[in-house]
């Protein structure tokens, strides 16, 4: 299979490099000693550093887990080996101090040191000569003196000693490890029942000292407006019952009395006179509200005119701040045919508003409409008139008050504006100069702007003041028919299409297509370009004349 060959530096009878004889990082092989070395810079010279070889890779070719003669140690995949044969074993960290083992014995003498490790038998021998001659009273800190039956070992922190003691008190134990308790007097039985509760004395270690009973109350007396009775807690119900135009209820423990609507309230009194006719509702109502005030709660119906002979009427007092009025008329007058009608407040239009008059005045600071349109000349003619369509507005300079007009021209049919002079009164035709306008983007379509003819005389510029010009087409694409001069840098972002080749002299190849899989290279001149071929394997080289050729192989030489 055709490939790149590189060769490594070699010798077949030289054991190693000499001094010098490799460059630095260079590689070479010793087939006469097996063995592959690097150069290394090393003050003046470049000494040849071992790095492997056959040698080595041999001591590696045994079976893991194995120790093997002459050869590397491998451990298998459970990192372990069958044996291993040293001088000497200390484990320590990396780099630590530890104590170092030189020789195992059998026997643990008396006079044993640290480099010594003892085997299993010679440690269990050692223990059993040695705990066999101790006794519990051999030990430097437990006292034992006058035994006797179930006593047991107590430290006392203070002799720090361990001395052999006796229970006593409310708690005794056998020798035979039976714990018993003091009897506190109190017979064992049940005390309390459903018409007695326990009575218990309690001392200050929880225990039981005394018990006895104490009673319990098991009947009620009650009494009412009239009469008495006694209710057996154990056994009675006690029912709370209702008199005329009143009922009872028991829920959750709680019994709650109340009148039903038999019985006139302190609230709503008049809804038990819900028949009563008017005639007989002012016998009943000795007054007013003490205030000259009648008070509905609810809204009142009138059958007939509301009418007043005085002057001026209130019909609604300054306290109703939210008032419904004429809900079902369809044609509503307010005031004469002359004077004014004033709405001290916002007036909310629900319906379309109509205004009948020559001249419409708003003296408000901001006019807002919700209206997406605003109609003008709504009672145009189909003949026409000679008045523009647009607002008629004043502002001043700084010196003077000007008027200005921005709509369509009659004339025309264009979107006009005239910043100053526009005082034409009917018909109110305004004409040239215009002034100018300034917009952010314009979109237009149609035959009238189809073309765009920039500039006056020698004014053939298109320009902004800030940012950046962007000429963009619907198609993607925009086409120059003249020459174009760009004195600035040209960056495009998108792909360059060009009609001839881009010459050498321009930055191009010079070329309009390429040999397939070649890489190409220029002349010796540098005013044109070739291509260079090859197969797998090989790469660029250089030959004796310095051209660049393919080549498959790297040969390091000897050594």
């Amino acid at each position: 299979m055709p490939g790149t060959i590189i060769k490594t530096k070699y010798s077949d009878i030289t054991n190693q490099p000499a001094p010098d004889a490799l460059a630095h990082s260079e590689q070479a092989y010793s087939f006469a000693s097996n063995r592959l070395f690097i150069g290394k810079t090393s003050g003046a010279t470049v000494d040849p550093i071992i790095i492997g070889g056959k040698y080595y890779t041999d001591m590696m070719a045994q079976t893991r887990g194995v120790l093997t003669a002459d050869s590397a140690i491998l451990v298998d995949q459970y990192k372990w080996v069958d044996h291993l044969i040293t001088g000497g074993l200390k484990l320590t960290t990396s780099n630590g101090a530890g104590q170092e083992l030189t020789s195992v014995v059998t026997t643990i003498g008396a006079s044993p040191a640290n480099s010594e490790l003892p085997t299993a038998l010679a440690v269990k021998s050692y223990t059993d000569s040695v705990a066999a001659a101790q006794t519990l009273t051999s030990l430097a800190d437990v006292i034992i003196s006058s035994v006797a039956n179930a006593q047991v070992l107590i430290y006392d922190s203070t002799a720090q000693q361990w001395l052999n003691q006796s229970l006593s008190g409310d708690l005794t134990i056998s020798k035979t490890g039976v714990v018993t308790l003091a009897n506190t007097g109190v017979t064992a039985q049940t005390y309390g029942s459903a018409t007695a509760i326990p009575v218990l004395t309690i001392d200050s270690k929880g225990r039981i000292t005394s018990a006895s009973t104490a009673s319990l109350a098991t009947s009620l007396s009650i009494a009412g407006d009239t009469g008495t009775d006694s209710v057996a807690l154990l056994t009675d119900t006690l029912t709370f019952v209702g008199g005329a135009g009143i009922t009872s209820a028991v829920t959750n423990n709680t019994v709650t009395l109340d009148v039903d609507n038999t019985v006139a309230r302190n609230t709503n009194t008049l809804n038990y006179f819900s028949a009563t006719s008017s005639s007989e509702l002012a016998q009943v109502i000795s007054d007013e509200t003490g205030t000259g005030k009648v008070v509905f709660s609810t809204s009142p119906t009138f059958t007939t005119e509301v009418v007043t002979d005085s002057l001026t009427f209130a019909v609604f007092n300054t306290n109703a701040t939210t008032v419904q009025a004429f809900g079902a008329a369809t044609d509503l007058a307010l005031g004469a045919t002359s004077g004014n009608t004033t709405v001290r407040n916002n007036l909310i239009v629900s319906g379309t508003l109509t205004v009948n008059g020559n001249t419409s005045t708003v003296n408000s600071t901001v006019t807002t409409l919700t209206d997406p349109v605003i109609m003008l000349a709504q009672d145009a003619l189909a003949a026409g008139d000679s008045n523009d369509r647009g607002v008629k507005f004043n502002y001043g300079d700084g010196s003077q008050v000007q008027t200005g007009f921005f709509g369509m021209d009659m004339q025309t049919g264009r979107f006009v504006f005239k910043a100053t002079g526009a005082t034409a009164t009917n018909p109110e035709n305004f004409s040239t100069p215009w002034s100018d306008a300034q917009f952010g983007e314009i979109y237009g379509t149609g035959g009238t702007l189809g073309n765009v003819t920039v500039g006056v005389a020698t004014d053939n510029k298109i320009t902004t003041t800030s940012g950046t010009l962007v000429i963009d087409a619907a198609n993607n694409t925009v086409q120059i028919d003249a020459d174009a001069q760009i004195t600035g840098t040209l960056a495009v972002t998108g792909a360059v299409t060009l009609t001839v080749p881009l010459a050498v002299s321009s930055g191009g190849t010079g070329l309009s297509s390429y040999t397939g899989k070649a890489v190409f290279v220029s002349n010796s001149a540098g005013t044109g370009v070739g291509f260079v071929t090859g197969t797998q394997g090989q790469f660029i080289t250089f030959d004796a004349t310095g051209t660049p050729v393919a080549g498959g192989t790297i040969d390091g030489g000897t050594f």
